[in-house]
């Protein structure tokens, strides 16, 4: 009787993988005699090379992108930051605030007017 020693380290190897945890091993290729997993090689090509063509397709249309990109850091490199934006809005809200405290002032000082105008008017014509 005769050991093929292939196929028995090839058996301590899948117990030693086995015992460690990692994946089993996959099943070995059979040699190319019109038999195995070397049969549907033609057609899982053309399978992959089908999907390449696919994917050569996608990329073409991406082709114009760094040039958008390009466009597009242009065009906003001029606008203002978060920070910017929101130093201008508080400094235009504090003058805002101003200018209400004023025309408030105003219109009070414009009552009291009145209301003394009138406080007079009554004095002398109720005399």
């Amino acid at each position: 009787m005769q050991i093929d020693t292939s196929q028995v380290e090839r058996i301590v190897a899948e117990l030693q993988r086995e015992r460690a945890g990692g994946p089993p091993s996959p099943p070995p290729l059979k040699p190319p005699t019109g038999g195995g997993n070397f049969d549907p090689m033609e057609p899982r090509i053309a399978v992959l090379e089908a999907d390449m063509k696919h994917v050569k397709d996608q990329l073409s249309k991406l082709s114009g992108v760094p040039t958008d990109l390009a466009t597009l850091k242009e065009r906003t490199s001029h606008l203002p930051t978060k920070a910017e934006m929101q130093s201008e809005i508080g400094a235009q809200l504090e003058r805002l605030g101003s200018r209400l405290q004023r025309q408030v002032a105003i219109t009070g000082g414009i009552f009291t007017v009145i209301l003394a105008a009138i406080t007079l008017a009554a004095r002398f014509i109720g005399h």
